[in-house]
């Protein structure tokens, strides 16, 4: 189930997912003056309990505990997105504003306790309590939930991202219920319903939004690399899922006779192996691409996945590459340019590294350091979702010759092959099969890396020079 880009206001409840569980995804819509915004959770009044897995992001959740929307019967109002019992969901990326009593809250719900539930990277502000956290009373354990690179002021139990962290171990915690509203609190008046706008007005409606102090759209972390990579490889999947459904999108792909389809075991090796590299902090690589022109470039290094850095040596099919090395790190590129390096000489300037920000969609170096990259993550993908990506197969048994190490070759969908390791979850191959840019990185060597940072001159100081020596503005 897909929820993208719609408008739920003056409701009862905005968004209700009583037991909705597995391939649900609540992206990008706005939950206004409802009396409860949004409510994944578990009852036995359905069937299938308990409710989980959704993927609750980038939404705009304000104002609810509205008088002039329909009253709850029974049940917590005054909330903007109330996890009541579930299991393992993801709440990242939006921004929750307004509510009388709190922002974000994961609660116990009749007998079912919230389990796994991750709160990461929201915007939050104006609320009785942005970040909130109960269990049943006579209980003290945490069952996995945790919270991480939240913007917020106030929370119960306080100080949550350090109680309930996502990477260390979680204190006791006694549930205390917030008291509502607290002193200056946001909260604005009744409004009657307003008219109807379309999709396109709703987001730019969010887009805009500002408020002093904050960051405006949505928060910091959806502009980052790595999230954005897990976020647009759960999308697309579900977005393919939801085609699928409705009578369109890609139909099934038919396996040769020599593949077969993967098990649950291999799809969940699947599912891990970014982490696997990331545990394992860094690599050996070699990616070759090829390019537009049809000739074909190739980076040679070592990337520290652990801190998002990498050095390569850089060479083409038609000769030396303008750059001969690069060096990179989350936010600059670093680059030798022989030519450059000459040219400055001849004018009384010493220039061995220029450093420059990256910009994967302009550059074929840096789109190569963007795959290489994206070889790692902090989440394990959804191994359903693995196993249901048309044309994903095991394809055969095979070595790696130079390695001398036995791997499994598997096909994602019908763009991507992966050599695992047998039986594991370290990867030793990646091949994209795009049309248009088809591309092979092969890794060895998996451990931990520290990469050295070279002095260098920004590329704007010398833009003359780079233009000649490199043919593109720094």
């Amino acid at each position: 189930m897909l929820i993208v880009e719609s408008i739920a206001e003056f409701n009862a409840i905005g968004y209700y997912g009583t037991n909705a569980s597995g391939d649900v995804y609540v992206v990008d819509n706005i939950f206004r003056h409802n009396r409860l915004g949004m409510a994944p959770n578990s009852q036995h009044v359905e069937s299938l309990s308990p409710q989980l897995e959704a993927f609750i992001a980038s939404n705009l959740v304000v104002d609810n505990d509205d008088p002039l929307a329909p009253a709850i019967a029974s049940g917590f109002s005054g909330g903007g997105i109330a996890i009541g019992g579930g299991t393992r969901n993801v709440v990242t990326w939006n921004r929750i504003e307004g509510h009388d009593v709190y922002g974000i809250g994961v609660v116990h719900l009749n007998e079912f306790d919230p389990i796994e539930n991750r709160v990461e990277g929201n915007v939050l502000s104006g609320n009785g309590v942005d970040l909130y956290f109960e269990v049943l009373p006579s209980r003290v354990a945490t069952y996995g939930n945790c919270f991480i690179e939240n913007q917020f002021e106030t929370s119960l139990p306080t100080d949550i991202e350090r109680t309930l962290p996502c990477d260390g171990e979680a204190g006791a915690v006694r549930s205390r219920r917030p008291r509502g509203p607290r002193p200056g609190a946001r909260r604005r008046p009744p409004q009657s319903p307003a008219p109807r706008r379309t999709a396109v007005d709703a987001r730019r409606r969010r887009r805009g939004a500002e408020a002093p102090g904050r960051v405006t759209g949505v928060p910091r972390l959806f502009r980052d690399h790595r999230a954005g990579a897990i976020v647009k490889r759960v999308l697309l999947a579900a977005l393919v899922l939801v085609a699928a459904a409705c009578g369109g999108g890609q139909p099934d792909v038919e396996l040769d006779p020599d593949e077969r389809a993967v098990t649950d075991d291999e799809a969940a090796r699947l599912a891990e192996t970014l982490v696997t590299n990331r545990e394992l902090g860094g690599a050996d690589f070699s990616i070759t691409a090829r390019l537009p022109n049809g000739a074909t470039a190739t980076l040679d290094g070592e990337v520290d996945w652990a801190d998002h850095a990498g050095r390569a040596t850089v060479t083409t099919s038609e000769g030396p590459a303008a750059v001969s090395e690069v060096v990179w790190t989350e936010t600059d590129v670093y680059e030798r340019i022989p030519d450059l390096t000459d040219l400055a000489a001849q004018i009384g300037q010493d220039v061995d590294w220029v450093s420059r920000a990256p910009d994967p969609d302009g550059r074929d170096i840096d789109a190569m350091i963007e795959v290489v990259l994206g070889l790692s993550a902090e989440e394990v993908d959804n191994a359903v979702l693995i196993q249901q990506e048309p044309g994903t197969a095991f394809l055969r048994d095979d070595t790696v010759a130079t390695e001398g190490v036995d791997v499994e070759v598997f096909r994602y969908g019908t763009g991507t092959i992966l050599w695992l390791e047998a039986g594991g979850t370290t990867m030793w191959r990646f091949e994209s099969l795009s049309n248009e840019r088809p591309l092979v990185a092969d890794l060895a060597d998996h451990g931990p890396r520290t990469i050295e940072i070279p002095d260098a001159v920004p590329a704007l100081d010398v833009a003359e020079l780079y233009r000649t020596a490199v043919g593109l503005d720094p």
